[in-house]
């Protein structure tokens, strides 16, 4: 699983992009060592209805970022690899901001704002005096409308968009409706939902759960005139109930980050992924992948 793909190291605000030079060594490696399945086969071998001849892997991107179609794309095409790019509602929509909310906070987090009051919380940066806990897990555990509230007042007294304007927007920068459909258009690509508004399903109410997934898939349908099953959980954030919410709804595949149910392991609807770090070399990320797939990659 990975996020983005920019032309040079963006570490120093991200830890969510590998660079192009990285991410071509690694699909290098990942073609020769694995059989690159979609996510839909992943699925249908899960299920055992396919022999396996040797290691298979799928690849997908969360969130939607721009860079995915300007950078990822001519990689994966020149690898011949299917991809399945999970992407936030919001990119199907006009008129939405193009900002992950997260990569707000992280521009916060580089600000000098001293100590500030946040709701009934004191936070020193981005640091909750209080419980030392870190301002982005405080606005996963608010409700959808407490932590729209506390990141539009947070925009609103420290400029967070307008100071989001002097990082190169290849990192941060959201695609379009138009750019959706380019990347939508490659042999490669699957599209999946990765929600609407990257909440933390889990964490928020079932209803505000449902009404988000639902959104989700019927912006991303209209767009691309074609079904959406497949949803990656924002944040590997769910629950037995965000589960059945999501199947309900059509998503018969469901993507995660780690397991967090005893059943999932046996559930077919939903499968595990491992994260690569963009913050370590290639080989340290294909040695931790191997080590990964030899104790929950063999099903």
């Amino acid at each position: 699983m990975y996020h983005g793909v920019v032309s040079s190291d963006s570490t120093w605000f991200s830890p969510r992009h590998l660079t192009k030079v990285e991410f071509d060594k690694q699909l290098s490696y990942l073609t020769q060592r694995f059989d690159v399945i979609s996510s839909e086969e992943m699925f249908r071998q899960r299920k055992g209805k396919e022999r396996l001849n040797r290691p298979t892997i799928s690849l997908s991107f969360d969130d939607g970022y721009l860079n995915n179609l300007e950078v990822a794309l001519p990689i994966i095409e020149k690898y011949r690899v299917p991809v399945t790019f999970f992407v936030l509602g919001t990119c199907a929509v006009d008129g939405e901001p193009r900002v992950a909310w997260p990569d707000l906070i992280a521009v916060l987090g580089r600000m000098d704002v001293g100590q500030f009051r946040l709701g009934s919380e004191q936070y020193a940066g981005t640091k909750n005096i209080r419980t030392g806990t870190s301002l982005s897990d405080d606005l996963k555990r608010m409700s959808a409308a407490g932590r729209d509230e506390a990141l539009a007042e947070l925009d609103a007294r420290f400029s967070l968009s307008r100071e989001l304007e002097h990082v190169p927007s290849e990192i941060w920068k959201l695609m379009d409706p138009g750019e959706l459909k380019r990347l939508s258009e490659s042999r490669y690509v699957e599209i999946g939902s990765h929600a609407y508004g990257h909440y933390n399903l889990g964490l928020i109410s079932p209803a505000d759960a449902l009404a988000d997934m639902k959104r989700s898939k019927e912006v991303l349908e209209a767009l691309l005139d074609r079904p959406v099953q497949s949803i990656a959980f924002p944040d590997g954030s769910y629950s037995q109930v965000v589960k059945d919410l999501a199947m309900s709804l059509g998503f018969k595949r469901q993507l995660a980050v780690t397991f967090s149910g005893v059943d999932d392991p046996t559930d077919q609807r939903i499968q595990a992924r491992f994260g690569v770090s963009c913050t370590t070399t290639t080989a340290s990320a294909m040695l931790h992948l191997n080590r990964a797939f030899a104790v929950t990659g063999m099903l």
